[in-house]
C-alpha cells in the first residue's frame, strides 16, 4: 500500500474515533476554563503524540513475534470489538465537566494523558502500528494530524461546532469505520 493511502485510512480512521470522544469533551471543557488555547492545544496534542507514538511502537513489536496471517485476525478483530462497542454505546457521552486549577498546558497534557491510556483511539494507533508495521512513521503522522485537527476544531471551533455536529451519527459513522475496518484487515 502506498505511504499515501496509509496516512489517508489512518488520518481518517483516527479523526472519525477521536471527533465524539470523551476526550475531546474534556479538552472543549478545558478550552473553555483557560484563556491561553494555544497551550490548551499543545498541553493536549503532545500527550496524544506520546501515548500514540508508543502505542504504535508496540503495535509494531507485537507482530514481529506473531505471524501476519494470526495478526490480521488479532487486530482485525479487535477493531470489529471497538466498531461494535461505538455502534451500542453511541448514546452515551460524558458530561465533560472538570474542575483544574492548573496551568492550561500541564492540566491539558495530564487530562489528556490520562483519559487517553487504553482509549480506543490508542488501541487503533497499536492496531494501525501492527498492521502497517513497515510504515510507522506514516501511521505516526496520519495519526497525529488527525488528532491535531480534532484538537483544533474543539479548542479554537469549540462551543459553536458542538451545537451544528450531529454527535450521535458520528458516532454511528466512527463504529461501523471500525467494524468495516476490521472486517478488511481479516479478509484481506
Amino acid at each position: 500500500m502506498a505511504a499515501v493511502e496509509i496516512f489517508t485510512t489512518v488520518f481518517v480512521l483516527m479523526f472519525l474515533a477521536e471527533l465524539v470522544d470523551k476526550t475531546e469533551l474534556a479538552i472543549l471543557a478545558m478550552s473553555l476554563k483557560f484563556k491561553d488555547k494555544f497551550r490548551v492545544f499543545m498541553g493536549s496534542w503532545l500527550a496524544h503524540v506520546i501515548l500514540d507514538g508508543i502505542a504504535i511502537l508496540l503495535g509494531v513489536q507485537f507482530t514481529n513475534f506473531i505471524q501476519l496471517d494470526a495478526v490480521k485476525i488479532i487486530f482485525g478483530t479487535i477493531f470489529i470489538v471497538i466498531g461494535a462497542h461505538s455502534i451500542i454505546h453511541r448514546d452515551k457521552h460524558s458530561d465533560g465537566k472538570m474542575k483544574v486549577d492548573h496551568h492550561a498546558f500541564f492540566a491539558s497534557l495530564l487530562t489528556v494523558g490520562a483519559s487517553e491510556l487504553g482509549d480506543k483511539t490508542q488501541v487503533a494507533s497499536a492496531v494501525l502500528g501492527g498492521v502497517y508495521k513497515n510504515d510507522p512513521i506514516i501511521v505516526f503522522l496520519g495519526a497525529i494530524t488527525a488528532l491535531a485537527v480534532v484538537i483544533y476544531l474543539n479548542v479554537f471551533v469549540g462551543s459553536r461546532l458542538l451545537r451544528k455536529l450531529p454527535k450521535k451519527e458520528i458516532k454511528l459513522l466512527s463504529g461501523v469505520l471500525f467494524f468495516l475496518f476490521g472486517v478488511l484487515f481479516i479478509v484481506y
